[in-house]
């Protein structure tokens, strides 16, 4: 027990003394600002920073040694695990797997062979994925083979082992490949001409981020209130979590809208009669009856011990494009009145609009000039473009000839951001599209519209831009609207398109 007392007490003072060297280092103060424009690195004076570029946002902290800045981004556990309890599975088990299509990744249950979760080469993924079988296993180990380059060990196989608590009988897998952005770094400050520039070890090139001033008091401002956003995120509760029967998760509900139903185990929708006919046809999206599952935590985590080679060949799931073979989700229920095919969207209408909480942050150019390169809307046809659905930030546009339009490589939004699309016709009797984002994908639209004001976002749906407005203030009501132009009908398959995930 004394030891313990000392141990603790080491700590205490470690921490207090690692507090003082921060307030009494001049430089957190100094170099507190926003390095790059639209990606770079936001330093704060508590040594916390903000990485942020097209599809991303990472909080982390970091620290001086001698003249370098030393940062260690915030990493998501590898493996995380949600379980919940099923009354009508009985003694059976389904377990949901997400994420686990990124890597090499296995599963073993109780003392079996290890299978591989997804196949050699696996490709064209239609989630959810979901696992059945008679009965549960008392405990299962997940197991990853992490490349070599971001872990400096070739072939490292790392396993997590949970026992499973009898009342369990549902569970959510997720598997956070490890990414580039989470990996630690280091920077140095160096003066230039222009003031002063961050040089990172692995972000930013050459020539760095060069410091820029705020435009205004409230860009910081925005910036401040993302950071505390995020803090407050980590001081939630995430060891719950809440999802449908076919394992769409939502990240925020309001349980003052749900009443408790102890017979399903589960929290049902005060208005759950409502939109019935909606849902049929939109069933993954469908939040009027939730889940609650709690995390549970390894008993075990072993580095650099799992040995790939003994684990079994075939796998859990086989999923190969055009293959009669590949798996399906059966999960859904059919209706008779539910239209079995999607039309497809058609995309021949003017480019529509973008509003959101405010309709002034998001607007379409409009034409206000002859100039060779001034927006003009009348000239603006859908066009086709290489890259994934989503939203995007437009490098150059042409107004002139818009297929010509350069967009950023990668989306800072794509539909795994999406929560829900659905179309409606508004009071003025205009048909739009509601949608709503997670919360990460909220952040990435904040992070994103805050830092490239004044600059076109595209939307690419079935490989053509449908509509590039402008951003004309930081969005960040978090939902966005596509709206003009469109028929209901239209927009009700650009909906449902987006929901495809």
């Amino acid at each position: 027990m004394k030891r313990s007392i000392l141990l603790y007490t080491i700590l205490i003072l470690s921490m207090t003394v690692c507090a003082q060297n921060n307030s009494k280092d001049t430089r957190y103060k100094r170099y507190t600002g926003k390095y790059g424009g639209n990606s770079g690195i936001c330093l704060f004076e508590d040594g916390q920073f903000l990485m942020y570029g097209y599809a991303t946002m990472v909080f982390g902290t970091y620290r001086f040694e001698k003249d370098y800045l030393l940062f260690t981004p915030d990493k998501p556990d590898i493996f995380e695990v949600y379980a919940h309890r099923h009354p009508n599975y009985g003694d059976s088990v389904r377990i949901n797997f997400v994420g686990f299509q990124q890597g090499k990744t296995f599963l073993q249950f109780d003392n079996d062979i290890a299978h591989p979760v997804f196949n050699e080469n696996a490709n064209c993924f239609d989630p959810p994925y979901v696992y059945e079988a008679a009965r549960g296993p008392r405990a299962f180990t997940l197991a990853a083979i992490l490349p070599e380059a971001r872990w400096n060990r070739e072939d490292a196989g790392i396993s997590w082992t949970y026992q499973v608590n009898k009342d369990f009988n549902d569970f959510i897998l997720v598997h956070n490949e490890p990414k580039r952005q989470y990996e630690n770094f280091s920077g140095m400050v160096r003066k230039n001409e222009d003031g002063e520039t961050l040089q990172l070890s692995n972000y930013g090139g050459k020539e760095g981020y060069q410091k820029n001033e705020p435009a205004d008091n409230d860009e910081w401002q925005r910036v401040l209130t993302m950071k505390q956003e995020y803090e407050a995120s980590k001081q939630g509760n995430a060891d719950t979590g809440y999802a449908n029967r076919h394992y769409h998760a939502f990240p925020e509900v309001d349980l003052a809208n749900y009443t408790f139903d102890p017979a399903s185990n589960q929290y049902i929708s005060k208005q759950a009669a409502d939109n019935e006919q909606y849902f049929r046809s939109n069933q993954y999206n469908d939040d009027r009856y939730l889940r609650k599952y709690v995390k549970i935590q390894p008993v075990t985590k072993r580095d650099n011990e799992f040995d790939a080679g003994k684990a079994a060949t075939g796998s859990i799931f086989y999923t190969a494009c055009g293959s009669e073979k590949s798996y399906h989700y059966n999960g859904y229920v059919k209706y008779d009145d539910v239209a079995a095919d999607v039309a497809p969207i058609v995309t021949t209408a003017p480019a529509p609009m973008i509003a959101t909480d405010n309709p002034r942050k998001v607007d379409a150019p409009h034409a206000s000039s002859n100039n060779n390169n001034t927006p003009n809307y009348a000239n603006f046809k859908p066009f086709p473009v290489n890259r994934e659905d989503g939203f995007y930030v437009v490098q150059k546009a042409n107004y002139q000839d818009y297929s010509k339009t350069i967009l950023a490589n990668l989306p800072f939004l794509t539909k795994k951001d999406i929560t829900s699309a659905s179309a409606r016709t508004d009071d003025d009797g205009q048909s739009v599209v509601d949608i709503k984002f997670s919360d990460t994908g909220k952040s990435k639209l904040k992070t994103i519209t805050t830092t490239n004001t004044g600059k076109h976002i595209a939307v690419v749906i079935g490989k053509k831009v449908i509509t590039m407005p402008v951003v004309r203030e930081p969005v960040t009501g978090g939902g966005i609207q596509i709206a003009g132009g469109f028929t209901l009908k239209e927009l009700t398959n650009i909906a449902k398109q987006l929901q495809q995930k």
